[in-house]
């Protein structure tokens, strides 16, 4: 059996016998369990690379959001591929716009420098042909594969490409 060393340098279980398991309150613990609490440093939020980081709960909603957007994205895409009648699709699309406006503000945590990043480029860009659908009504089918397409693209991108900004030409964090 292979035995960890403890704090006071013997090796073996700690309480008892050698042959005891640790228990809970004995008072010592093995130099593995300390070493790696000892390591462990609070975070520095000067360096936290997602707005959502310094939050607790944005985590929790930016995969609500997402989970609950791409479910009626799906649903919407699916009934205008099937001819579903645009009155039972209207729910769809409210919440599409919903989930989607709700992430925007997740994501960019209301700064401005976020439109001019690559992944704010994708979005505005998916909101843009969007917005041509009642124009080109016949072809949305095709321009919602283009929205998802970009949406893709957009959410697989290595960081060196999302975080880019067209304005400051370089990496924004």
């Amino acid at each position: 059996m292979v035995r960890a060393p403890f704090q006071d340098g013997m090796t073996g279980w700690h309480c008892g016998s050698r042959r005891d398991p640790p228990t809970i309150g004995c008072g010592r613990r093995p130099d593995w369990g300390y070493s790696i609490a000892m390591e462990i440093e609070p975070p520095n939020h000067a360096e936290l690379s997602k707005p959502s980081d310094g939050y607790p709960l944005a985590r929790v909603f930016n995969i609500a959001f997402r989970t609950t957007h791409i479910g009626t994205t799906g649903l919407l895409f699916g009934g205008h591929a099937f001819d579903v009648d645009p009155d039972r699709l209207w729910i769809w699309f409210y919440l599409s716009i919903f989930t989607g406006v709700c992430l925007i503000l997740l994501e960019s945590s209301l700064r401005l420098r976020w439109c001019c990043q690559g992944r704010g480029i994708l979005v505005l860009s998916k909101l843009l042909v969007l917005c041509a659908i009642p124009w080109f009504w016949p072809y949305r089918s095709s321009l919602l594969i283009a929205v998802i397409l970009l949406g893709s693209v957009g959410s697989h991108m290595p960081r060196r490409f999302r975080y880019y900004s067209i304005v400051h030409r370089r990496v924004l964090k």
